[in-house]
């Protein structure tokens, strides 16, 4: 089998992290204090990060399910990772009905919602049979593909002249409160939480990659991109607009016009976006089905995809009744009540009994020796 690069887990961990924070500005919450709380979220989702590598380190590069069933045994292990399971299925919906909201309102209003779905769920079940090291090879081209358009974008934004800095002062106007608020468990869980997807992944590098410098320097570079994202849309739309665009980044972007002629540039930022969407979506996709293949033992994954696709597709139509309610329900329920136990107490508890479990057999082996 081969394994992931460095290089590549690097460029996997920034484009998965932008994913589907740039396009909704989870932070903007925080109003004018939007970008702040962002950088305020990372530090604060450092621990959790540190906590995911330690995971694999501790097993001895076992994948989360592995961790589970080695912990709690094959039956309750195989019921929790069951669960991990149904979790990384419902936000993999999550997010399908994110980019397919954003293709119905930008382009395609006349389509059907499940066309749109079903065309990106096909193309991810169609990778979640391959190898992993064929996404991770992919990772390479799409992250100079992303970034040299962003660079240029936010360029356009300040020669249009339409980025005005007075909108974000005073900076924390209303104390730390609203961003604090905002933080816990909106920005911590949603993106930095949801690296815990790579407990399934992190197992797959190379050996001698350093864990810890390529995903801490991967996601300080994302979130460099997602405050600065944050800043201008409240430099550009104020933080009164900004809250109650759906998509904030297109709006901002269709204001660029330079001497009429470089303008209309929302059309390739949705294009950006369903490149990071897809990834986010087939990342959580592929754990799902690689998890079942694990705990079940089975090696042929092409059933097994061919049922969670379905099943994603329609359960990405029926999540939400309206696009009000999805969006709500994604940045104020999802995050306490899913995200909080997924991403922070069940890995803790599991960090906890592996930590336990050495130290016990540890003890065992110096009774045996002073014997």
């Amino acid at each position: 089998m081969q394994r992931v690069s460095g290089k590549e887990l690097f460029y996997l961990i920034f484009i998965y992290e932008i994913g589907s924070a740039i396009l909704l500005d989870p932070a903007k919450g925080a109003m004018k204090d939007a970008w702040l709380a962002i950088l305020l979220g990372f530090l604060a989702a450092i621990p959790l990060l540190l906590m995911y590598i330690a995971l694999t380190k501790v097993s001895g590069k076992k994948t989360l399910t592995g961790i589970l069933i080695f912990l709690l045994g094959k039956k309750a292990g195989s019921l929790v990772s069951f669960l991990y399971i149904l979790y990384f299925l419902y936000i993999c919906s999550r997010v399908l009905r994110d980019f397919g909201e954003l293709l119905i309102i930008t382009a395609y209003n006349e389509t059907f919602l499940i066309v749109i779905s079903s065309f990106m769920m096909l193309t991810a079940m169609y990778f979640s049979i391959k190898p992993f090291k064929v996404i991770a090879s992919a990772a390479a081209p799409m992250f100079y593909w992303i970034t040299i358009p962003f660079v240029l974008v936010v360029m356009f934004e300040f020669m249009s002249g339409i980025v005005d800095v007075k909108e974000i002062l005073p900076v924390a106007e209303h104390g730390p409160m609203p961003i604090l608020k905002t933080i816990f468990p909106t920005v911590l869980t949603f993106p930095f939480g949801e690296m815990v997807v790579f407990t399934m992944f992190y197992p797959l590098a190379e050996k001698g990659v350093r864990y810890i410098r390529i995903t801490l320097l991967s996601v300080l570079a994302s979130v460099f991109v997602l405050s600065l994202t944050a800043f201008l849309h409240t430099a550009i739309l104020g933080a009164k607009l900004t809250k109650n665009f759906i998509f904030p980044i297109l709006a901002t972007v269709s204001l660029i016009n330079i001497s009429d002629f470089i303008q209309r540039l929302d059309s390739l930022i949705v294009i950006l976006m369903i490149v990071v969407g897809f990834i986010k979506v087939l990342l959580f996709f592929f754990a799902a089905v690689k998890g079942t293949c694990e705990v079940t033992g089975t090696k042929n994954k092409v059933p097994v995809s061919v049922i969670y696709g379905i099943a994603i597709i329609f359960a990405s139509l029926f999540i939400a009744s309206t696009q009000y309610e999805h969006f709500q329900e994604g940045l104020s329920i999802v995050p306490l009540f899913l995200h909080v136990p997924f991403q922070i107490v069940i890995p803790a508890l599991l960090l906890l009994g592996l930590w336990l479990k050495k130290k016990r057999k540890g003890s065992k082996h110096e009774t045996f020796k002073e014997a």
